[in-house]
């Protein structure tokens, strides 16, 4: 089967500054997956770090994000039990989003 030029037939058009704005973010669109679904053992696991966690501890951490998984290192500095969410050095992240989580 031919699978034809792709995304390549739109190339040329990239030299205009409107048009390569508008093909990185097309392609930045094609790189998004869907959110993956979690297990009920990888949810327990998940539980069972966040009820150990201390203030100052460093996480590695595995979360969903806009249609990409992001995965790094960061300080913990609390729980949001009221929005449901991890509260980290640089940013918050929602308890729904969080895929992994490790000590």
């Amino acid at each position: 089967m031919n699978s034809g030029r792709g995304m390549k037939k739109w190339m040329p058009f990239a030299a205009l500054p409107e048009h390569q704005i508008y093909m990185n973010r097309m392609m930045k669109d094609m790189e998004k997956v869907h959110k993956p679904e979690l297990s009920e053992s990888q949810k327990e696991e998940i539980n069972t770090v966040l009820s150990m966690l201390k203030p100052g501890d460093v996480i590695k951490i595995s979360y969903y994000d806009d249609g990409f998984v992001r995965k790094e290192k960061a300080e913990f500095i609390k729980l949001d039990l009221y929005c449901k969410a991890i509260i980290l050095k640089n940013k918050k992240i929602l308890f729904s989003n969080l895929l992994s989580l490790e000590l």
